[in-house]
């Protein structure tokens, strides 16, 4: 997955994803949502750097399924 910067893959984590539906389910309050992204931010930063497009490893499973006749 390319992304445009740590910061903007990091708001996205903080919004989707596991870390986003936890944030959801502990009804986190807005200081703890901005703590959240910004340590998700310097990790993503020190891992694949801060500056510029950042390259997140990902998995995409795509699937089929057809109902019994």
């Amino acid at each position: 997955m390319i992304g445009k910067s740590a910061a903007s893959e990091a708001e996205h984590a903080g919004m989707l994803g596991p870390s986003g539906r936890l944030l959801d389910e502990q009804e986190a309050d807005e200081a703890t949502r901005r703590a959240v992204v910004q340590e998700t931010e310097a990790a993503f930063a020190a891992q694949f750097g801060g500056e510029g497009t950042i390259r997140l490893p990902g998995t995409f499973l795509l699937l089929q399924a057809q109902r019994p006749s």
